[in-house]
């Protein structure tokens, strides 16, 4: 997925093996990696919340449901800045 920001005329891609691959090994890092402060928060916090309870669910439950959602939030993120996703030149 390519994304161009129309004022600077700035490309980015977001590569989908890759950005699952790195949410997986690096989570809420990756998250403020990439700029998403309030996702990055909320999973420390639920994180904790499941460390507290000793929630296996919650603990891995987590991890997955960022990676399988992790495109679409960056996606969103650049949609909402004003950028226009293309197909690749």
């Amino acid at each position: 997925m390519y994304f161009t920001d129309p004022k600077t005329g700035k490309m980015a891609e977001i590569s989908v093996p890759w950005t699952v691959a790195l949410q997986f090994l690096f989570g809420p890092i990756y998250l403020m990696f990439s700029g998403l402060w309030v996702h990055a928060l909320i999973f420390i916090l639920l994180e904790a919340i499941g460390l507290i309870y000793k929630s296996f669910v919650i603990l891995i439950g987590l991890w997955i449901l960022y990676m399988a959602l992790i495109v679409k939030i960056r996606e969103k993120r650049y949609l909402r800045k004003g950028w226009i996703k293309h197909d690749p030149i």
